[in-house]
């Protein structure tokens, strides 16, 4: 596994790579974490002959700034050269969050697609037209009633016991060089978020497998999503939308299943 950073005319994009022949891509959520360091627990799981490909998104991480506005397709073109450069024989995405946003449009464009895993992916009727349902809206008043020191505690009291002590370092580590950002960066990434609108009409091939995880209270929703093919699997887990922290093993499993 190395570090490597790609140069592109919007901006340098830091990815952590192992060759392989079938490459397992991770991409994360809307959040400053390193990619592969977020994906840890995870990695450390899987065989050592599958090749690993860890992207941080622009303004995120350990990638750059960027170097000039641009669209969001601009993104989604650069994240597909660097998956193609790879030269795998297969690419399974792993995808948390908002990492949908990348997952279904790169999905559609490479050839070597051969699996999805979606660690409560964001649909579009969640952004766009939430539950009313009362377990909803419980979830989300218990999260807006936390103060940001308290979400905190709470992720790093995760962390420190589902990573190693040296993972765990380099985590937050990274997490808070990312943070001393501009603000004015956030604002950016929201803006790039928003354009999802266009990518609506995207679903992955009805042949292709699918492995959702999701809290519980959500797995209906999964089942009238995006997501569905004929060969959709959704696993309910944990209690928190960080809970691949807490059950690395589980998703270790689907994707050696699914490579």
């Amino acid at each position: 596994m190395h570090d490597k950073l790609i140069k592109t005319d919007l901006g340098d994009y830091k990815i952590s790579v192992r060759a392989g022949k079938t490459i397992i891509v991770f991409l994360n959520g809307a959040s400053g974490f390193d990619t592969f360091d977020s994906f840890a627990p995870v990695i450390v799981k899987l065989p050592e002959d599958l090749g690993i490909l860890a992207i941080d998104y622009l303004n995120s991480g350990m990638s750059s700034l960027t170097k000039k506005s641009y669209r969001l397709e601009e993104d989604i073109t650069n994240l597909v050269e660097i998956i193609e450069k790879q030269d795998a024989q297969k690419v399974i995405i792993v995808a948390h969050s908002m990492g949908k946003i990348f997952a279904l449009p790169i999905a559609d464009r490479i050839n070597n697609f051969a699996g999805f895993i979606g660690l409560e992916p964001t649909t579009r009727e969640i952004m766009f037209n939430p539950s009313k349902e009362k377990t909803y809206i419980e979830q989300k008043n218990k999260f807006e009633s936390m103060t940001e020191e308290q979400f905190m505690i709470k992720m790093q009291n995760q962390t420190r016991k589902n990573f190693s002590k040296e993972q765990d370092k380099l985590l937050w580590q990274h997490y808070y060089q990312d943070d001393l950002r501009h603000s004015e960066v956030r604002d950016t990434q929201k803006e790039l978020m928003q354009s999802v609108v266009n990518y609506d009409d995207i679903r992955f091939r009805r042949a292709a497998p699918s492995v959702i995880f999701t809290q519980k209270y959500r797995k209906a929703e999964y089942g009238r999503s995006e997501y569905i093919t004929d060969r959709t699997k959704i696993v309910c887990l944990g209690d928190n939308h960080y809970f691949f922290w807490d059950f690395p093993e589980e998703i270790a499993k689907e994707i050696i299943r699914l490579s």
